[in-house]
């Protein structure tokens, strides 16, 4: 069968399901790295003879996977860092962006409807996670049974990897975990149901999804999703209130409220889950310099500035490499002042889980405006899709305390929805031609 004859909608759900599976592992290669090369391979032999097509959006994102190599190249040769793996980031980089990204930067959009199809795909992704969610929670707790553990290693006898792919800890009964999904991050599951409930319609996937995050007591994601539920509410449902609306709202809010109660007042496991997730969030108001989670994923900015104040004017300008922005904190003292780093962030090259940290320490003062600059533009163009735009400030809002900026996940989103935005821009410009015609 010819290429021309086979849809890409399987290769781009492969893409989207490999990217979001953190910790997977093929022949000790990362999943999410090698997510792109059978979507990659379809685009090249399907449009080897097209011409490319070179927008205004298309050449923004251009310049960012530009900035990329230039920043990581630049520092391959003037830059020395004692921490392990620092070269081999550097290489990555460069290799990733111009063997994957680009050419699928430059050709995917030909295809029609691919950023409908790749939020259609990373909604399903969401769903299956958000019950993979609730198996495990359940699993574990009502029949002491390690449902992830099963699947990977059991089932696929650690074709995957043979990580632990379970996060858990000890509480004061017994071990706990937080359910990570189809991955081993209970973190980076959170983002997936956050952008499910932005993705869906459904109230009730709304209320899974937001259930899904607490049990993976993920502060992160609860903080995101409270935000937009809020800002949802401000943004439609104060301008179309009714008399009926408050009916119909207070009456869900009692039954779900009621429900969800009478289960946390009845079942201890629940319970336990739930003043967990309380507990961590509590975390963040009450000590300025703790070291828990989320905490000091917010604290890594400051001192993210006091560091960049420190540094050579062309690490300021261009930052110490992608994805290697921890060992900036390893070359001052400044860090001290606000968290410790353990053993391993003293010895090994790493990415500072704070999106704002890790651009201005990694990147340098150009790649940190590059990027928000690129992200506010997205949001602005898609200011006629509502819940488009609501997915792009949710990658910000996420980003403060988490790294997503580079994830191969939200880099393929931005690709997809690189030509959407053309094309959203030039139906604009027919429809005030039109008018100013008539």
């Amino acid at each position: 069968m010819s290429v021309g004859k086979i849809s890409i909608n399987p290769f781009l759900f492969f893409a989207v399901l490999a990217s979001s599976m953190i910790g997977a592992q093929i022949f000790g290669i990362s999943f999410s790295k090698i997510s792109l090369i059978p979507l990659e391979i379809y685009i090249l032999l399907h449009l080897k003879n097209t011409k490319i097509e070179l927008h205004q959006e298309k050449k923004m994102l251009l310049l960012w996977f530009g900035f990329i190599i230039v920043s990581s190249t630049l520092n391959y040769i003037f830059t020395d860092s004692p921490l392990e793996g620092y070269k081999t980031v550097l290489l990555l980089n460069i290799a990733q962006t111009l063997i994957f990204l680009i050419p699928i930067l430059l050709k995917l959009g030909d295809f029609n409807d691919i950023f409908e199809k790749t939020e259609k795909y990373i909604l399903i992704i969401a769903k299956i996670n958000c019950i993979w969610c609730v198996i495990q929670f359940i699993a574990w707790y009502v029949f002491s049974f390690d449902f992830n553990h099963f699947f990977f290693i059991n089932v696929l006898h650690g074709l995957l990897g043979e990580r632990e792919w379970t996060a858990s800890y000890n509480d004061s009964l017994a071990v706990a975990i937080r359910p990570t999904g189809l991955n081993h991050d209970p973190a980076f599951l959170s983002i997936l149901l956050v952008f499910g409930f932005v993705l869906t319609k459904s109230k009730f996937w709304k209320y899974f999804f937001f259930i899904g995050t607490l049990l993976a007591i993920s502060r992160v994601g609860i903080v995101t999703i409270v935000f937009i539920a809020l800002y949802d509410k401000y943004k439609t449902g104060l301008m179309k209130i009714s008399i009926k609306k408050i009916l119909y709202s207070l009456f869900f809010i009692l039954l779900v409220g009621s429900s969800s109660f009478y289960v946390y007042s009845n079942n201890k496991l629940v319970h336990n889950q739930v003043n967990r997730s309380i507990e961590r969030l509590s975390v963040i108001a009450k000590n300025k310099n703790s070291n828990d989670g989320t905490n000091r994923h917010v604290l890594y900015f400051p001192a993210a500035i006091t560091t960049s104040a420190e540094m050579p004017l062309y690490n300021i300008l261009l930052g110490v490499g992608p994805r290697t922005g921890g060992n900036a904190f390893v070359k001052t003292s400044n860090y001290k002042n606000y968290f410790e780093l353990n053993s391993t962030m003293q010895e090994k090259t790493w990415a500072i889980e704070c999106d704002p940290a890790e651009l201005l320490l990694g990147m340098g003062l150009t790649g940190f405006c590059l990027y928000y600059f690129i992200m506010i533009c997205f949001i602005k163009k898609y200011r006629k899709d509502p819940q488009t735009q609501m997915l792009f400030t949710t990658i910000i809002i996420f980003g403060i305390m988490y790294d997503v900026s580079m994830h191969p996940l939200i880099t393929l989103l931005l690709i997809a929805a690189v030509q959407q935005t053309h094309n959203n821009i030039q139906q604009e410009s027919k429809g005030e031609h039109a008018i100013q015609y008539r």
